[in-house]
């Protein structure tokens, strides 16, 4: 479901360090209010799963990002990550970029 929100969130530019790509996204204040409601209603941890952001708060982005960390500072930016050759479409990692960003580390 679309929030009404949706076209106020902010999204970084993608930008890459190691093995993964991030991102950070900026929710509105109703939005922000909107997951701290459900958060508190779950019961769990803070992160969230890439079904919450897109069907509870109605992000938009292409598959595969993993919610990973709340900015202390401004608890309404959410981090997200996910490993560098992502296929945007499905998600998953492609394995040739997958094994050549781990060769590069080991060099």
């Amino acid at each position: 479901m679309r929030s009404p929100y949706a076209e106020e969130v902010e999204y970084s530019e993608k930008f890459n360090m190691d093995t993964h790509e991030y991102r950070f996204v900026k929710l509105t204040r109703p939005l922000y209010k909107k997951l701290q409601q459900y958060r508190a209603t779950r019961g769990t941890g803070p992160l969230i799963s890439e079904e919450e952001w897109r069907h509870v708060l109605g992000l938009q982005m292409s598959r595969g990002w993993v919610h990973f960390l709340d900015w202390k500072k401004e608890p309404w930016v959410l981090c997200f990550r996910r490993p560098q050759g992502t296929n945007p479409q499905t998600g998953k990692v492609e394995t040739g970029k997958s094994m050549e960003n781990t060769n590069q580390l080991n060099k």
